[in-house]
């Protein structure tokens, strides 16, 4: 371990060759938060409103790079929900809708909107 480990562990800072178990594991924690929101809607409960901070919080990060945006995205997709606006087009401090995300089916030149999974 070296000494920067040790001062991290000491200070009760995350290793950084641990930061990807954590991240797996806050990703769950994402999922969990997402999948009760998702059964609100279903109930027709109202639409959760959250900063895309606290969403990053969710997610156990404080940055919104590149694979965090990813993995996030990945979430509401598999969770049928979505953000409107786009949480990554926004600034950090500015509030997102949680929204369910109708399923689009197309016929030929024609369009239905399902809602629901």
């Amino acid at each position: 371990m070296t000494l920067r480990q040790s001062a991290k562990k000491m200070l009760g800072q995350p290793d950084p060759g641990l930061s990807s178990c954590n991240y797996i594991m806050n990703i769950e924690a994402l999922n969990q938060r997402l999948a009760v929101i998702r059964g609100s809607l279903e109930a027709r409960e109202d639409v959760t409103a959250v900063s895309v901070r606290e969403l990053l919080r969710w997610a156990g990060a404080e940055r919104r790079g590149y694979m965090v945006a990813y993995r996030i995205r990945s979430a509401l997709k598999e969770n049928g929900v979505s953000t409107l606006p786009d949480f990554d087009t926004v600034h950090l401090d500015s509030t997102v809708l949680i929204v369910r995300v109708p399923h689009i089916l197309s016929c030929g030149r024609s369009q239905l909107i399902v809602h629901g999974g």
